[in-house]
């Protein structure tokens, strides 16, 4: 039974009764987090830190887990153990005066559980779109178009056909779309004369890819995937891609390339 009253409440106990699907925000671009209690990460998509670490926001999930880069690594963690820092510092200068941990916000923290974790914790629309793909059959012949006339487009991810009339495509690559009636598949056609079908989720409209630039990385990144791009503080990584994911970015150091969290780089 609910009587009624006003008060605070943590966000992470609340979920929206409108049936929507959990929230996630973008944190700012220098957004930093003091871990106040230390976490061991037990799933993994989470991020292990201990008391006092320094962290970068990344993103912020309503169900109260939040996504952080700290000591090199990233990943999710209980936003209940994190306390933003307040002022326009650097990640340099927090690392080496790091604010006081107040007590009494530590017996708070203490008297909460981690809420539970939600399902809803992905990367990238791309990556969604594959399990997609497996479900849906691309349009039958009749519906090919004969004019390679329409908007250039580039390639985000490799692709790879499976079925008759699709086409496979590797990253970069640009083709013209010419008929996105479909929804899910896309025809398109190749300067070489190939054409077929290809799914919608891994193209990106020509014109809103920026030029390649270069950044500086500000802390050690350890690889957690073979689609990651590992980093030493300290290297210049050439940016291909900042338009398909706003936390993770498209580069390459020397004869490497991967994806790398944006919260670990700074314009050269």
């Amino acid at each position: 039974m609910c009587t009624s009253g006003t008060g605070w409440v943590p966000a992470n106990f609340l979920r929206s009764l409108d049936g929507a699907e959990d929230l996630m925000t973008q944190c700012g671009k220098n957004e930093f987090y003091q871990c106040i209690l230390a976490f061991k990460a037990t799933n993994a998509d989470e991020v292990t830190f201990n008391k006092g670490d320094i962290a970068k926001g990344i993103l912020k999930h309503s169900d109260g887990w939040w996504k952080i880069a700290v000591n090199g690594k990233s990943g999710f963690g209980p936003a209940q153990y994190l306390v933003k820092i307040e002022g326009n510092l650097l990640m340099e200068d927090l690392e080496q005066n790091p604010p006081e941990i107040r007590d009494d916000v530590v017996e708070k923290a203490k008297e909460m559980a981690p809420p539970g974790r939600s399902n809803n914790h992905k990367r990238t629309s791309t990556r969604r779109a594959k399990k997609s793909m497996r479900r849906t059959a691309a349009p039958d012949a009749a519906k090919i178009p004969t004019v390679p006339e329409g908007d250039a487009m580039i390639v985000q991810e490799d692709y790879k056909a499976n079925g008759v009339g699709q086409i496979s495509l590797k990253r970069g690559e640009e083709v013209i779309v010419s008929n996105k009636s479909e929804g899910e598949w896309w025809y398109v056609f190749m300067s070489n004369g190939k054409q077929g079908w290809f799914p919608s989720a891994f193209l990106l409209d020509k014109d809103a890819m920026k030029p390649p630039e270069k950044f500086k990385v500000i802390a050690n990144y350890k690889a957690e995937s073979d689609q990651e791009l590992a980093a030493k503080k300290g290297e210049i990584v050439l940016i291909t891609d900042q338009a398909t994911n706003p936390e993770w970015w498209f580069g390459m150091i020397g004869g490497r390339e991967g994806w790398i969290p944006v919260s670990f780089l700074k314009k050269v």
